[in-house]
């Protein structure tokens, strides 16, 4: 019991160790269900898109890093294994593969219902071109191939398997043996399991762990436990997995311990995720690692990224750091923090543990006999008075028998066992320990009827010889943690947002609180009003402090104390930022005016001013660039100095900033996507670059050897490391494309669309997980507009609300946060007009006028009126259809829309060009024509005759009458 407490208390204080003062990964949080924290997930998995799939009891989740979806299937999904660029799974319903359809969905197809029924399978992994699977208690392997599933024969229940050194091999609660395959494990290799499983790195090193808690390398082609120097955490934590993430750093998740991240060639603990660093929860339910070597932790909240590869780090999460941070300094060997509640700094605390054990003294033992306010302190000592601190050479009281504790030495406390080295006990030395406890009891009251009766004869001290054995207590003080906490420092009260070194000892700490001298853990304030703005001056050894209500205070160091003098005294204004250029002169920034002084000997040798156009007050800071000489700026753009008056430019492609920031002798600009460093250096920093990653920088501090301290607007507080290489891998495709209606349109290189279709969507997306790369996209339409898009982030969905009848070349190009610009694969697509606007309908109207034409032809020679009127007419609309076909083609292959002239130029060419044609029709025409005039005018005057015929007969008659 006493062993599982002192575990207790290690296991709640192991949760902020670290082994160096390193900071904590990048974490990145997942959660699909909101509101939800019950989750069960049982297995991950990537497709060559880069695109995750969970496992759980929902069925199985798609996420792309930005939209979740659920892949419906049968029932729970307990595993995945990918094969041959194909997704696999099972679970209770057996298993079954996705397929995807010409748009891009995806769905479940059930290959165990096709072949035959099979129970629920717990497990399925891909072993060269087959996959095994097991139900708990049966094997089978299945070849996508031949679509053949099998059983294999084992003489032992399969409740899990597994591939090892390129064997397949199978466990359960028992024994580890091979399946399908000749030969035997080696003895030692079963003798050490069960193992929970293997994992290979990219090295082709193997790492197990097994169910004692106990992880094992192979080395040399031999099974070698991997000692760690902390190994009593994971034992309490309880193993559940195991997996590489580089040749030397190794995922071990957890029980209740959340991820251990192990050192595998320095046999040490590299850092532990869990509740107390970032982790939403310390159950770990299954691990995976990506292809961009991030490790995917599965908790009942959802999922966590972390992220070892980012040379990035967290330094908000240790204890102890309190309010809104509004500052940072690596200064003196600690991390400074500066927020709205004081000034903390990073500092290491040893944590020792008091391990209390029994040995058995012989027979006429010597004890000094105490008095009996000494028995009664000891007996106060309350629940904890077992935790003491015991020495080597012990004096026993003889009130208690217990000696006086003391300190081991160093080298006895190594030789005794490393950190966590009291849980290393099995359980039968736990049983042997209260097996020595049993006799304690009455040893103790024979000693002490002994001792009493010593009191009553003699008074006072005095050596007394006992003839029993004593069982005497000894505390062992180790060391069980290095932990990292944030402290504030005393007498510092309220905002500090400026940290400014003074020497290699002493640092300048300004804000709302005063001004402070910081020394190591201490503090002295030198000026106890607010604020603004403090500058110090290494050559003249003072200290300018811009007050809080407007003015300037000088500060001198004299005898080495700092006192207040009067250097400047018309500068009432406020202040707002001050630095020194290469000539010596020290420029006091307002919002409207630029003060600048010469002080030599700590005496005003020359002063001026320049004004400065700034209408609407914005902050005004200045620097003197290797390059530009003395600059301004503020947020309605840049200023150089040129003699006494101030010019305007562009620097950068920026007519005015869009962010800017100070940071130790630099100006930091942002143009609203990137970072700029303007300064006295402003050569290439590798960490630089990484305050792309950012949106809201409030403070940064830049390190001598390069790294860089930045605080962010969101109160996160990291460290990135300029050594660390870093890879931004991203694989943007395209999603799916969408018509009139939100209609999917299948995805393929020979894309048509209809005219009246041809309002068309492009989605791209990519799966970025780390969520710091933000992808920008542009794009171009050839055929429409040659010009590219502007960059944005919005741009990964291209919308066309119409296009009209052409062929078509979509160009795109992505850019990340580090400015790296990657073209993506071009997308061919035509949009086709109307029916009745093609080629082919005119052809066909050509087709069928001609006919008409050849029968009109053959009509000729029939006198009837009507079929020769008839005839002219057919003709002359299959002429007009002609250049009516000749026109469209011509148009379809010449952009005309863009000028009328062009248009009309265009169409004189074409009747030109079907003149030759006009003329033949014509003369073939003319014929008909004079042949139906004939017979016009025949008919014409056959009827006038009638006519005439019919009015004499009249007269005749009218005559005679």
């Amino acid at each position: 019991m006493r062993r599982l407490l002192v575990g207790l208390l290690l296991f709640l204080s192991i949760t902020t160790t670290a082994v160096a003062q390193s900071g904590y990964y990048y974490q990145t949080h997942f959660t699909p269900i909101e509101n939800k924290r019950d989750q069960i997930n049982y297995s991950i998995q990537q497709d060559d898109f880069g695109r995750l799939y969970f496992a759980n009891r929902q069925g199985l989740l798609q996420f792309d890093g930005t939209s979740w979806d659920l892949i419906e299937t049968p029932g729970p999904t307990f595993s995945i294994s990918l094969n041959d660029s194909v997704i696999y799974l099972a679970g209770t319903y057996g298993f079954g593969m996705l397929t995807t359809d010409g748009f891009g969905n995806l769905a479940f197809k059930n290959l165990g219902d096709s072949l035959s029924k099979l129970s629920s399978m717990t497990q399925l992994i891909s072993y060269g071109e087959e996959l095994v699977m097991t139900d708990g208690k049966n094997a089978f392997t299945y070849s996508p191939a031949s679509e053949k599933l099998e059983k294999i024969a084992t003489a032992l229940p399969v409740t899990q398997i597994g591939v090892f050194d390129s064997k397949l091999i199978a466990f359960n609660a028992d024994t580890t043996f091979l399946i399908k395959g000749q030969g035997l494990l080696p003895s030692r290799f079963v003798e050490n399991g069960p193992w929970l499983g293997w994992s290979e790195s990219a090295s082709n090193q193997w790492i197990g762990a097994n169910r004692k808690n106990e992880l094992y390398q192979i080395v040399g082609g031999q099974l070698v436990p991997l000692k760690l120097d902390d190994e009593g955490y994971l034992e309490e934590a309880r193993i559940l997995s195991v997996t590489w993430m580089s040749d030397d750093l190794v995922a071990v998740g957890t029980l209740r311990g959340g991820v251990v991240f192990v050192d595998v060639k320095g046999r040490k603990l590299d850092q532990i995720v869990n509740f107390h660093t970032g982790l939403p929860d310390n159950e770990t339910q299954t691990l995976f690692r990506d292809k961009d070597t991030g490790l995917w932790v599965a908790h009942p909240y959802g999922y966590t990224r972390v992220s070892p590869n980012i040379p990035f780090k967290s330094y908000n999460y240790y204890p102890g750091l309190d309010g809104t941070l509004y500052t940072s300094r690596h200064f003196d060997e600690r991390v400074f923090a500066g927020t709205n509640l004081g000034l903390f700094y990073l500092d290491q605390v040893k944590n020792f543990d008091e391990i209390v054990y029994y040995i058995k003294k012989n027979p006429d033992t010597q004890l000094t006999v105490a008095d009996d306010r000494k028995e009664d302190k000891k007996d106060s000592d309350g629940l904890f008075s077992f935790l003491r601190f015991n020495k080597k050479d012990e004096k026993v009281d003889e009130t208690t028998k217990e000696p006086v504790a003391e300190e081991e030495p160093e080298d006895e406390k190594k030789k005794k066992g490393g950190l966590f080295s009291f849980l290393k006990k099995n359980k039968g030395e736990e049983d042997k320990e209260e097996e020595k406890k049993e006799p304690e009891a009455p040893k103790k009251a024979v000693v002490a009827s002994a001792i009493a009766k010593a009191r009553s004869q003699i008074g006072g001290k005095k050596k007394v010889t006992t003839a029993e054995p004593v069982m005497v207590r000894r505390v062992k003080k180790e060391l069980q943690s290095i932990t990292y906490v944030y402290k504030k420092i005393k007498g510092v009260e309220g905002r500090i947002n400026q940290l400014v070194p003074i020497n290699d000892d002493e640092m300048m700490a300004a804000g709302l609180a005063g001004v402070f001298i910081v020394k190591e853990d201490a503090a002295v304030q030198i000026y106890s009003e607010a604020v603004r703005r403090v500058f110090y001056d290494d050559a003249q050894n003072l200290i300018l402090i811009s007050t809080y209500r407007g003015g300037l205070l000088t500060v001198v160091n004299e005898d080495g104390k700092w006192k207040e003098t009067i250097l400047l005294e018309n500068v009432d204004d406020f202040i707002q930022f001050i630095f020194k250029d290469r000539t010596g002169k020290i420029w006091l920034c307002t919002s409207q005016k630029l003060y600048w002084a010469k002080i030599e000997n700590n005496t005003l040798v020359e002063a001026g001013e320049v004004p400065i156009k700034n209408d609407y007050l914005d902050p005004v800071m200045g620097i003197d660039d290797a390059n530009l000489g003395v600059v301004f700026m503020h947020a309605k753009g840049f200023f150089k100095l040129t003699g006494d008056t101030l010019e305007k430019f562009d620097w950068l492609g920026m007519s005015e900033p869009s962010r800017y920031i100070s940071s130790a002798g630099h100006l930091l600009v942002s143009d609203g996507r990137f970072w700029h460093k303007m300064g006295s250096k402003t050569e290439a920093n590798g960490a630089f670059t990484f305050l792309n990653l950012f949106d809201h920088i409030v403070s940064i501090d830049f390190e001598k050897d390069g790294d860089l301290w930045v605080v962010t607007a969101d109160n996160n507080f990291y460290r990135i490391d300029h050594n660390k290489a870093f890879e931004a891998n991203y694989n943007p495709f395209l999603k799916h494309i969408r018509s009139v209606n939100n209609q999917l349109l299948p995805i393929g290189t020979k894309l048509r669309v209809e005219q009246e279709n041809s309002s068309l969507s492009f989605f791209y997306h990519q799966t970025e997980y780390s969520g710091i790369l933000k992808i920008e996209y542009r794009y171009r339409l050839l055929g429409l507009n040659e010009q590219w898009s502007e960059w944005s982030l919005d741009n990964n969905t291209i919308q066309f609300s119409y296009l009209p009848s052409d062929k078509y070349e979509l160009q795109i190009e992505t850019r990340n946060s580090f400015g790296v610009v990657k073209p993506l694969e071009s997308i061919f697509f035509t949009v086709v007009p109307p029916y009745w606007q093609r080629p082919w309908f005119y052809a066909a109207e050509f087709l069928f006028f001609a006919m008409l034409l050849f029968l009109s032809s053959r009509l000729t020679k029939s006198d009837r009126m009507v079929v020769l009127v008839l005839n002219r007419l057919l003709t002359f609309l299959t002429i007009i259809m002609i250049i009516e076909f000749i026109q469209t083609i011509v148009e379809a292959n010449f952009e005309t829309d863009s000028s009328p002239v062009l248009s009309f130029f265009l169409q004189v060419a074409v009747a030109f060009c079907l003149m030759p044609l006009e003329s033949f029709m014509r003369s073939k025409l003319s014929g008909k024509g004079e042949k139906v005039d004939r017979m016009v005018q025949g008919h014409v005057s056959k009827l006038t005759r009638g006519m005439g015929k019919q009015s004499s007969g009249k007269k005749t008659a009218e005559e005679q009458s």
